[in-house]
């Protein structure tokens, strides 16, 4: 009883070893780069393993290469963010990508530079306009030639 018991404790070990299998490496990392194995954002640094799975995001200025474990590069260019696939994109896998705000201002995936709104402008400017067109055309009448 003891063997099956350490037997399939061994077991799920392993499985949990397999879940978090190692894919890539982070080869080059230029500038602010993080990666979320998890819970949260922590800097990534050259030579760190790299499961599927794996989220990394790359500031403004920055960049990283990720290369997976068939030699294949997956260049991270600045103010985006990758999510690793299992297969590397040589071999068909597909990384999702996604672009990010060059500051921390705005959620990830928001569009930079915002989009403006005119609203408000034509609100304040319009009536401006239309009184100043007006008052021009009124003094039409009074304009006498020298």
């Amino acid at each position: 009883m003891n063997r099956r018991f350490v037997a399939l404790i061994l077991a799920s070990l392993m499985a949990g070893t397999a879940a978090a299998e190692t894919v890539a490496t982070a080869s080059s990392v230029n500038g602010s780069v993080m990666v979320n194995q998890g819970d949260k954002f922590l800097p990534l640094s050259a030579g760190q393993p790299l499961s599927p799975g794996d989220r990394i995001m790359v500031a403004d200025k920055s960049s990283a290469i990720v290369t997976y474990n068939d030699g294949c590069p997956l260049s991270i260019s600045a103010e985006t963010m990758v999510t690793l696939p299992s297969t590397s994109t040589c071999a068909g896998g597909i990384a999702q990508t996604q672009r990010i705000a060059p500051t921390n201002t705005g959620a990830v995936g928001t569009p930079y530079p915002p989009e403006t709104d005119w609203t408000a402008f034509w609100i304040v400017v319009g009536p401006v306009i239309a009184i100043d067109a007006w008052a021009i055309h009124e003094g039409d009448d009074e304009f006498t030639s020298p």
